[in-house]
């Protein structure tokens, strides 16, 4: 997986819809709209709608059901890249912590 492909407003674009599935009839959703998303991220809608149709183009989301409009669902790549983002994440949290106490002696 490229890292660098989520270290900007990709990332935060999936997270939302990660944070935000439910399940119905046995199938999870993220049932948001472009507009819904913008506003929870702070991404502007138009960069959002593009990062939607790239990451659906890569195979991260999907449109689920017959309509195409705010119902995605995360596909197991998407999962995987959030997993291993959040991994990267922490471990940058750690090394900031550690070399901030060892700053501050």
């Amino acid at each position: 997986m490229d890292i660098g492909y989520f270290t900007n407003d990709r990332y935060k674009v999936l997270s939302c819809m990660d944070e935000r599935q439910i399940e119905v009839s046995g199938l999870v959703y993220a049932l948001l709209s472009q507009r819904q998303i913008a506003d929870i991220t702070g991404i502007a809608f138009g960069t959002v709608n593009t990062i939607i149709k790239d990451l659906k183009n890569n195979g991260y989301i999907e449109y689920s059901g017959k309509a195409t409009r705010g119902k995605y669902s995360l596909s197991d790549k998407a999962k995987l890249a959030i997993s291993e983002m959040e991994k990267e994440r922490k471990s940058l949290l750690m090394q900031f912590v550690l070399q901030s106490i060892t700053f501050m002696r």
